[in-house]
């Protein structure tokens, strides 16, 4: 416990013994809050813009059920390769994770 203090001072005495970085023509805060807030998008259109194109709720739900049933079509083409090797199986695992 007194080894941790000990450290912790010295850590302290340490930092307040050095320069501080010059910042030159870094932003104030009062610019920082006049900033425009970043555009937020909703994960779903990144990933499957399809999804982000439906208008409909049925059409959203068709796109999704459509999407989800190919990505497992694909990880199962994936799976049923034939496995020859360490390195095969390697190879497989790798890809049955993305």
């Amino acid at each position: 416990m007194i080894r941790s203090a000990i450290l912790l001072l010295f850590l302290a005495t340490l930092n307040a013994c050095g320069t501080q970085p010059d910042l030159g023509d870094a932003p104030s805060n009062a610019a920082a809050e006049r900033a425009p807030f970043p555009r937020i998008a909703p994960l779903d259109s990144v990933l499957e813009p399809d999804l982000a194109a439906a208008t409909d709720r049925e059409d959203l739900a068709n796109l999704s059920l459509e999407a989800r049933a190919e990505r497992l079509r694909a990880r199962a083409a994936i799976l049923r390769q034939p496995l020859t090797d360490d390195a095969a199986l390697d190879r497989v695992r790798a890809a049955a994770r993305r």
